[in-house]
């Protein structure tokens, strides 16, 4: 199997545009710091970016995200067909997928976000929950 990688950007909200250009809107760029210790919030969005070499293209995958305190969500993905007509010398495939999660309890800790290739798990990274309760008396 070849060499797989991927990473997750996390926001609040997205737009796709008629031309099919991605917003990513109110992007975390640190830590997500909560006020108490536990905070609803009506949505939040995880965009993946997974690769693959050419030759050993994806499958079946599935996202997966994973908010301290609760069980994962899991969205299977549906492929789309790929180009027929691409430059020869690209070697890669890069798969770019939302996970809209809807009604979200946040408490402190750490947000997994993993790909599930087949059987095999792929750390995504994700992003950590601080609550302000906490980091007070630093």
């Amino acid at each position: 199997m070849a060499d797989r990688k991927s990473y997750v950007i996390v926001c609040d909200d997205l737009w796709i545009s008629l031309l099919g250009k991605i917003n990513l809107i109110g992007t975390y760029t640190q830590d997500i710091v909560i006020s108490g210790q536990a905070v609803a919030v009506p949505q939040m969005v995880f965009y993946f970016v997974c690769e693959t070499d050419k030759e050993d293209p994806f499958q079946s995958i599935s996202l997966q995200v994973e908010f301290p305190g609760d069980a994962p969500r899991i969205m299977p993905v549906q492929f789309m067909p790929h180009p027929t007509v691409t430059d020869p010398t690209r070697n890669k495939i890069v798969l770019k997928q939302p996970f809209l999660i809807q009604n979200v309890i946040l408490r402190p800790g750490r947000i997994k976000a993993t790909v599930i290739d087949g059987g095999r798990a792929i750390d995504a990274g994700g992003i950590w929950i601080t609550s302000l309760l906490t980091t007070s008396g630093h």
